[in-house]
């Protein structure tokens, strides 16, 4: 999504790292030699927070990011949760409907995600269409920071956490209603999800490992 006119390909860098192995695929047979996969990951030292959480994170759903209209498209199907969006102010053409309810006009990071991502039940984590078969960052910061996530699934997940037992991913409109149901009823459950994804960010996805 962000390629453009793909300068990188002529100028004389030694090596390129890309989190999609799409991309991998679509430019190792023009620049074979440079061309390497690195997925996102999360900050150790700033994803985390272990106090009390306050009333104004608490949800049965949240996600952190910008409003994009792929994004706003999905959460309009969930207007009967109790929402909470946090980001920066949406563009002015974004229909405010969705908006009214759960958009909380503040942008968190760091420390403070943690506190709106362990708030929430869900961290619904709804993938760009641009991430062809990647992980965007939220998805190592949530599983880091241990919350519950359910995320798009994506092929190359199974290589970076485990389906069903680190992360839960969904395919659809209906898997995901089906889902978020199941999922909000069973709290316990949704803590033992948490905690493996949280062992398996802190073993294999921090800064220090992908350095």
């Amino acid at each position: 999504a962000n390629f453009g006119k793909a300068y990188f390909m002529n100028a004389p860098y030694d090596f390129l790292f890309f989190k999609d192995p799409y991309i991998i695929s679509l430019l190792e047979n023009r620049i074979s030699s440079k061309v390497y996969y690195l997925p996102e990951c999360y900050n150790e030292f700033k994803h985390k927070y272990e106090g009390e959480i306050a009333d104004k994170y608490k949800c049965d759903i949240t996600t952190a990011g910008n409003f994009h209209s792929w994004r706003v498209a999905l959460f309009e199907h969930l207007s009967e949760y109790n929402i909470k969006f946090w980001g920066m102010p949406p563009p002015l053409w974004m229909p405010k409907k969705f908006l009214t309810s759960s958009y909380q006009n503040h942008a968190v990071y760091n420390e403070e995600k943690a506190k709106a991502f362990l708030g929430a039940k869900i961290v619904l984590n709804n993938l760009h269409f641009a991430e062809v078969l990647s992980l965007n960052v939220r998805a190592f910061e949530a599983a880091g920071i241990g919350a519950f996530q359910l995320v798009d699934w994506r092929p190359e997940i199974d290589h970076l956490f485990i389906d069903g037992k680190e992360i839960i991913t969904y395919k659809n409109i209906q898997d995901l209603k089906s889902k978020i149901t199941y999922w909000l009823l069973n709290p316990d459950k949704r803590q033992v999800i948490a905690n493996a994804g949280k062992q398996r960010a802190m073993k294999e996805h921090t800064y220090k490992h992908r350095l």
